[in-house]
């Protein structure tokens, strides 16, 4: 895979088998120029142009330290293994630049393997005169969907959510028959895979397809079926795109071709999981089920080998334009009007990821009943309402250009903020609310999205909360009067004041005389606080009644509260049962007393029962069932840069007023939550 290096490798050369061997003093294995190939334009074999031929100097194809140092010179000349008789040779994994090496094409490449057998000190390449096999080096691309699979002109080392790709095997020389009976699997990595297809113990041909390291399928029927899919018989590529109908045809629908990671059933497990992985390809060029082995010795698992390794990485937003900040107006955006960044985690293993490159652009939509998907971003439309700098125009120039996802590795090499790489370039929220992160990782050049046989490529990436109060509420009091009063809004917490100003004010002024924000004191607004007793006049902004109001959020130990928000009461939650893959039920000690349509977060406490496996109770399941999720750089972020977001569910009440609902859930086997509060 192209610039993912991987220090392990199955090219072992072996001669230890009855009838093979060496006589004398053991001698020592280098390879050769590679071979030229040229091949017809239905991509079928023509010629072998120039022959591997051993003497020749080694093609600079092999590297060793991490893919940083090349071998060279005398550093070619490989000795044989003395732990096997001096009968086999390892040889270093291939170089992981081939694209710069092999300009102006990332390909693959065939070169003899060539023995010395103790001749002339085996010092240099022309004492390297036998030719003992030949070797081939495949390379695993992947790719665009549907007719720009074909060309693969724009490849990648993995891919993203929500994003279909297909896979190319580019073929060396003569490495692949000119038939159909090729397969190919995406499998759990492990060290097993990368033993030659002939070793004992080699892990490819018993390795489960869309299987990930522990034991979860990834892959549904949503993808094709590699156990009767082929990758076409040309000889110069093999690919994975269409799909097979039931009567053995290829589709050539292109929405639905390639394949497409299903991490899970819920938004976040299937977008957001915590960790990304990589996983090994494997391939088989001919007679790769068991059964054939009864025609062929050497069919079925032996006739599988890995050609190349691939990364599935995750969307996961970012706290900060950096880790070093501590502006307010670099961490994520948070608050209403509060001017923000937003980032995707993007490691350096990641940059060429498909959908984590740079150049991609974001669309912020309100979801308030959490149902957005890839087809409503399609549809929705940026609103000045919402984002004004980002509005501009439909489509968006300004956020395919100034909010286009750049990484400033001077500010930060892991993250891939929408700023254009500009820390300047910030985004302010001017609602509140549940938003869907919709995103297109590829502009055109009218500013829209990449269109797929006329549908623009748009994806659910993420949600957030924009923290404030809904908007152009209104309250009437009577002069004179004690009174209390309710707002709602969304993210709303107990820590959270009002201010009530003057109507000629502003919400945003900062009283720059004396600073403390604005100005809500008794000779403007007439207002007293603490009332009846001891009924205090607002004084300015820097006084010890400064027109701060405290407010208090309905949750497990603000509860029944009096009128002054004091005196409170706790209500534990008693018990939370997952009931089908829509719906879970959250059953409180006492009457919970909210409504339908309230909005409810659970607590860090919550935890998964102790007869609940892993693959049934995930972190991811279990974040998803409290409604809040943690920022992946929280372990490195600035003190102050907030570590979790949130996005909650919408409650049901039941007959049973100590129940409600909420629209989270999973199917069989249902994952079981032990007693916690909220």
């Amino acid at each position: 895979m192209e610039n993912a290096y991987d220090v392990a490798t199955s090219c072992i050369v072996d001669y230890s088998k009855t009838g093979q061997g060496f006589e004398g003093t053991p001698g020592k294995m280098t390879w050769s120029a590679r071979a030229g190939a040229s091949y017809t334009s239905d991509g079928f074999l023509d010629e072998i142009v120039n022959p591997a031929r051993c003497g020749t100097t080694p093609e600079d194809i092999l590297c060793n330290s991490g893919g940083t140092m090349c071998l060279t010179g005398g550093s070619q000349l490989i000795s044989p293994n003395v732990t096997v008789g001096n009968k086999q040779v390892t040889l270093p994994a291939g170089r992981n630049d081939l694209d710069e090496y092999s300009s102006p094409i990332y390909r693959a490449v065939s070169v003899a393997a060539c023995y010395c057998p103790s001749y002339d000190d085996c010092d240099e390449a022309s004492d390297f005169i036998q030719q003992i096999g030949i070797l081939h080096f495949y390379i695993t691309k992947t790719c665009h969907i549907g007719f720009a699979a074909f060309a693969c002109t724009e490849d990648f080392v993995g891919t993203t959510p929500q994003h279909r790709f297909a896979l190319r095997l580019e073929c060396p020389s003569d490495g692949c028959k000119a038939s159909h009976y090729n397969r190919i699997k995406v499998v759990a990595q492990s060290k097993a895979n990368d033993l030659p297809a002939w070793a004992a113990g080699q892990g490819c041909g018993a390795a489960v397809h869309g299987v990930n390291s522990w034991g979860k399928t990834v892959f549904d029927a949503d993808s094709p079926d590699v156990a009767s899919l082929h990758g076409g018989i040309r000889q110069d590529f093999k690919y994975w795109n269409w799909k097979n109908t039931s009567s053995g045809l290829a589709t050539s629908d292109q929405l639905d071709s390639g394949f497409v990671f299903k991490m899970g059933t819920t938004y976040h497990e299937l977008r957001n999981f915590h960790d990304g992985e990589t996983f090994d390809i494997c391939y088989c060029d001919s007679n790769c089920e068991d059964d054939a082995a009864l025609v062929d010795p050497l069919a079925g698992n032996a006739n599988w080998f890995k050609v190349g390794q691939f990364r599935l990485a995750p969307f996961q937003l970012v706290s900060a334009a950096s880790n070093t900040t501590d502006r307010q107006d670099e961490f994520i955006i948070t608050y209403i009007n509060q001017p923000g960044s937003l980032g995707f985690y993007r490691p350096k293993p990641d940059y060429n990821v498909m959908g984590l490159q740079e150049e991609g652009f974001v669309k912020l939509v309100q979801d308030h009943t959490s149902t957005m998907d890839d087809a409503g971003c399609r549809s929705a439309t940026y609103d000045a309402a919402v984002e004004p700098a980002m509005a501009v125009m439909d489509p968006s120039p300004a956020a395919a250009t100034t909010f286009r996802g750049k990484t400033n590795a001077t500010v930060d090499e892991n993250k891939l903020m929408f700023n254009n790489g500009l820390t300047l370039n910030r985004i302010t929220m001017q609602r509140a609310g549940f938003f869907a992160v919709c995103y297109c990782s590829r502009a055109n050049f009218a500013y829209g999205c990449t269109q797929i046989d006329g549908v623009e490529q748009w994806v659910v990436a993420s949600r957030l909360t924009i923290r404030g109060p809904d908007l152009n509420q209104r309250w009437e009091f009577s002069a004179y009067v004690t009174f209390r009063m309710e707002f709602t809004g969304y993210g709303l917490t107990s820590d959270d004041v009002i201010r009530i100003i003057p109507g000629n004010g502003n919400c945003d002024d900062n009283n720059q005389d004396g600073g403390g924000g604005p100005n809500g004191a008794y000779t403007e607004t007439y207002m007293k606080l603490q009332c009846p007793h001891p009924c205090s006049e607002v004084g300015e902004t820097n006084a010890g009644i400064n027109g701060n109001i405290e407010v208090k959020v309905l949750a497990d130990n603000a509860y029944m509260c009096d009128e002054k928000n004091e005196d409170c009461r706790n209500n534990d939650i008693k018990s939370v049962t997952v009931l089908d893959d829509q719906t879970t039920e959250v059953e409180f000690e006492a009457a919970h007393t909210m409504s339908d349509g309230d909005l409810i977060t659970l607590k860090d406490n919550i935890e998964c029962a102790a007869n609940s496996p892993r693959e049934q109770c995930s972190d991811e399941r279990l974040a998803v069932l409290k409604g809040n999720f943690n920022f992946v750089d929280r372990d490195a972020n600035y003190g102050y840069a907030p570590d979790t977001y949130s996005a909650g569910h919408i409650v049901t009440t039941t007959t049973d007023p100590k129940k409600l609902r909420i629209p989270v859930g999973w199917a069989d086997p249902k994952p079981q939550i032990g007693r916690a509060h909220v």
